[in-house]
């Protein structure tokens, strides 16, 4: 369980320790300013008016009944957010897990969806150029990501090596080839006479 769903669950408990069911998500997130601790909630603000009390008195109420292994401190503010400060122990156990799960770390369960991304399209009719690293580092991350998402991923490289372009390449290497054996022609009209052919 990610630290912040265990700490989702203990502000539920001690909600519930109260007597108090919570109807809505309740919201975490991690703190900007390490000082307010590492993560926070503003549920009692959220959810006051709902019990008949002020936020920072049902925040007061809540932060006294939580008593967790993995919370070091737990800090009411006003108006009403709880501030979390985890045990290293807690932050650490994701170490251990990576650790444990090596490659499958982070995968979610699969989809039963495929997906086909084409990505780089290299023409041999040009020269390569950082556009084409460009498209193929963002067409192979977005690739790895969509396949631990848990997605069938076919990737299509598209190598453009047909059609009329590639026949004007084809007729201007035996022209260029030709050469070599002092035997001249022209490069056809819409062949390639630059210096990469050459």
């Amino acid at each position: 369980m990610k630290i912040e769903d265990q700490i989702k669950q203990i502000i539920v408990d001690a909600f519930a320790k109260n007597n108090f069911t919570l109807d809505s998500d309740v919201e975490v997130t991690a703190s900007k300013d390490k000082s307010h601790g590492d993560f926070a909630t503003n549920v009692c603000l959220k959810n006051a008016k709902k019990f008949g009390m002020k936020p920072f008195e049902l925040g007061k109420l809540i932060a006294d009944s939580i008593n967790d292994p993995a919370i070091k401190k737990v800090e009411m503010v006003m108006p009403g957010f709880i501030n979390f400060f985890v045990n290293n122990t807690a932050l650490n156990s994701v170490i251990e897990k990576v650790l444990t799960e090596k490659d499958d770390y982070g995968s979610l369960s699969a989809k039963n969806i495929t997906l086909n991304i084409e990505y780089v399209s290299a023409n041999p009719t040009g020269d390569l150029h950082l556009g084409h690293a460009r498209g193929a580092a963002i067409g192979d991350s977005i690739s790895r990501i969509m396949k631990k998402a848990g997605y069938n991923v076919i990737r299509e490289f598209y190598v453009n090596d047909a059609g009329a372009q590639m026949m004007n390449l084809a007729k201007s290497l035996k022209v260029r080839y030709l050469e070599l054996f002092d035997i001249h022609h022209e490069i056809p009209a819409d062949g390639y006479a630059g210096q990469d052919v050459i």
